[in-house]
């Protein structure tokens, strides 16, 4: 035996090297074909040949570090055969041996491998077998076995009595599956016919039974109900028309009941129907009277004035808009709905009120001959709230002078003059106009007082000079506007003082105006500037 260490030949028995101590191991190899211990002296395996040169050894490092053991390295073939060769020693169950069959398939043609292979295949098919039988003996009071059997037993194939078996548990299970399938077949055709059944109803049953109640609604006046069933028929037959009917006469209901908002919807999906479009304005109409919408009620009755009793609600909205105008002072306005209110009520009566009302408004206002004519239109023995119009006229008839002299006048007459005076004999040069200038006017108005006095007020606007030059082309009149107010008065004054230089003169049913305004422009000559305008012609009548 050679030390594999130092390679010095030891005699046998030795346990360790005397040259180097390194322990002796017999060397052996193994064949890596069939894995059979062969002499360490030998080239080729005694029991299938193959060569043995090539063989690998293995060599650890002892702990210490001082002395080497030489193993040999065994193959990865050679490690699982011995693991299945332990395996197979041990018991065995269906878990063992397929463990035992997974590793002999990797080894091939290894050592009796195939050999082991075969044997272990016979073992797991008796065991499992055996197994399957065991399952078979309960299965005529558990028949859900059949099932998993009838796959088990096929896999036998014609091992021992596994034809036998697999075709009773294969009759069991093929009467199953004829039995389901004649089941799912009467499942089926019964859902197809469930399925036609509804599609029956919903399509044809439901619909007319609907469709023929909601026409009975119809013809008995229940127009509610019949709305709500002709809206379920959608496209049905004519129900798209017919729930247009439903609507129309469910709104003519609603305007009974003075629901007028629903109404207003009934009568727009009955859009087209009959006189639908004039009732909507109706009821409109009607929502608009209760909200005090009185204006909007006009445009609606006036649409509707031929439905139901269109043209009285028209009057009524017209006399509640002209009570409401009379309220706020608005007598014009409130004439003309009293007046389009025609015999509704008192209309006519209100028509006099608010023209007495409007012919004292021009009384305090100043137009005397405008309230006079709206009085003798009237009634000569009508009077509202205390004021008669037969004593309207009488004072008006008391006060001539104050009536004619109410309007705007232009002038008739007039002449203008600057004069430049010498302070030491009083000579004089002038420039004047005695031509009428245009835009000389004089308004006047006697506003009627709570007290029966009145007060004159007005404007006079004339022309005067404010300079003097011996060029008459720079001697230009200037427009004067003065404003005055004679209170509490019940005549016209012949003369009345404006001012330090204008006085206001009345005549013979006329007014005229003087000015006079003198100018100490040095210490020898003064200006002196003189008008006096006559406002004959009336052009406005107050």
């Amino acid at each position: 035996m050679k030390c594999t260490n130092c390679g010095k030949e030891m005699p046998a028995g030795i346990s360790f090297c005397t040259s180097c101590g390194t322990k002796l191991v017999e060397a052996k190899k193994f064949c890596p074909n069939c894995g059979v211990e062969n002499p360490d002296d030998s080239s080729f395996c005694y029991k299938c040949g193959t060569p043995l040169s090539g063989t690998a050894f293995a060599s650890q490092q002892t702990n210490g570090g001082y002395r080497q053991v030489v193993e040999p390295q065994h193959t990865k073939q050679q490690k699982d055969y011995q693991v299945v060769k332990n395996k197979i020693s041990g018991e065995h169950d269906s878990k063992n041996l397929k463990e035992i069959i997974a590793i002999l398939q990797t080894l091939g043609n290894y050592s009796d491998a195939p050999a082991l292979l075969e044997s272990c295949k016979a073992e797991l098919l008796e065991l499992e077998y055996q197994d399957a039988c065991q399952k078979f003996e309960k299965a005529s009071e558990n028949k859900s076995l059949y099932k998993e059997l009838e796959k088990d037993f096929a896999g036998f194939g014609n091992y021992k009595e596994s034809e036998q078996k697999y075709s009773v548990c294969k009759e069991y299970c093929d009467k199953q599956r004829r039995k389901a399938q004649k089941t799912g077949i009467i499942i089926f055709s019964s859902l197809i016919a469930a399925t036609a059944i509804v599609v029956l109803l919903i399509k044809v049953i439901i619909p007319a039974v609907t469709y023929n109640a909601a026409m009975k609604a119809l013809a008995a006046g229940e127009y509610e109900a019949a709305v709500a069933k002709f809206e379920t028929l959608v496209d049905y037959k004519d129900s798209s028309e017919k729930i247009k009917e439903a609507c129309f006469g469910y709104g003519k209901e609603l305007v009974a009941a003075e629901d007028f908002d629903t109404a207003i919807t009934m009568f727009e999906n009955a859009d087209g129907f009959d006189s639908s479009i004039a009732y909507k304005e109706y009821a409109t109409g009607r929502k608009n009277l209760n909200d005090k919408k009185y204006s909007d009620a006009i445009t609606c009755f006036t649409k509707a004035k031929d439905i139901e009793d269109g043209s009285i609600r028209l009057q009524e909205a017209n006399y509640l808009l002209g009570d409401e105008r009379f309220k706020n002072k608005s007598y014009s306005d409130a004439i003309k709905y009293y007046t389009a209110a025609g015999n509704y009520k008192d209309a006519a009566d209100k028509v006099n009120a608010s023209n007495l009302m409007t012919a004292e408004d021009k009384l305090k206002n100043g137009f005397l001959n405008e309230a006079k004519a709206i009085l003798l239109k009237l009634p000569t023995d009508y009077s509202y709230n205390g004021i008669s119009v037969k004593g309207r006229l009488e004072m008006l008839e008391s006060h001539k002078a104050l009536v004619n002299a109410c309007g705007k006048w232009t002038a008739s007459y007039n002449y203008i003059e600057t004069r430049n005076v010498y302070k030491r004999d009083g000579s004089w040069d002038s420039w004047y106009y005695d031509t009428v200038l245009p835009g000389q006017s004089i308004t006047i108005k006697c506003r009627m007082n709570n007290d029966a006095t009145f007060t004159i007020e007005g404007t006079v606007t004339f022309e005067r000079f404010t300079d003097y030059s011996s060029l008459s082309s720079l001697c230009n009149p200037t427009t004067t506007t003065k404003q005055f107010a004679f209170e509490k008065v019940n005549g016209i004054s012949t003369s009345y003082s404006l001012d330090n230089n204008t006085t206001l003169k009345y005549s013979n049913g006329t007014f005229s105006i003087s000015f006079s305004e003198k100018d100490n422009y040095s210490s020898y000559f003064y200006n002196l500037y003189k008008s006096s305008v006559t406002f004959g012609t009336r052009s406005e009548t107050y």
